[in-house]
């Protein structure tokens, strides 16, 4: 009884957000996160900055309102001299692995169907690159 309660007053921040324990609950009680880094050179240093997070519940956001990143040359301003993919093709593969990439079926009312639909971290990321960058994902599970 002692390490049950013991078990269910830990909490602490592991690598894909808090781990916490609760008597009523299987799984995680806050969700799952991933934080996306930006890789930059601080005074000759390599530092990898927290720049969005990422959620089961909220999706994408901003890691902190003060959260910048920093692009090749040191700038701030979005390179204009890189290919653009405005309007391109990509066909992206994806396996499916929880929770990263998942399949879920949804049915449609009006015509009473089910409808397969990826869900995760990866199909979220895609979904905000293609509404940032302007491309045209085709993807193949």
């Amino acid at each position: 009884n002692k390490l049950f309660n013991l078990i269910n007053n830990l909490h602490y921040f592991g690598v894909t957000g808090k781990i916490q324990f609760n008597q009523n609950q299987t799984d995680r009680i806050e969700g799952i996160n991933y934080i996306l880094k930006n890789i930059q050179i601080i005074s000759n240093n390599v530092n990898f900055v927290p720049v969005l997070i990422w959620s089961s519940t909220t999706n994408w956001t901003l890691y902190s309102p003060t959260s910048l990143i920093i692009w090749p040359g040191n700038s701030l301003i979005i390179p204009s001299e890189y290919p653009s993919l405005s309007g391109i093709n990509l066909r992206i593969a994806l396996i499916e692995t929880p929770p990263f990439t998942m399949l879920t079926q949804q049915q449609q009312m009006k015509e009473e169907t089910n409808e397969t639909k990826l869900i995760g971290y990866i199909p979220d990321l895609i979904d905000l690159l293609t509404n940032q960058m302007g491309f045209i994902p085709n993807l193949t599970l």
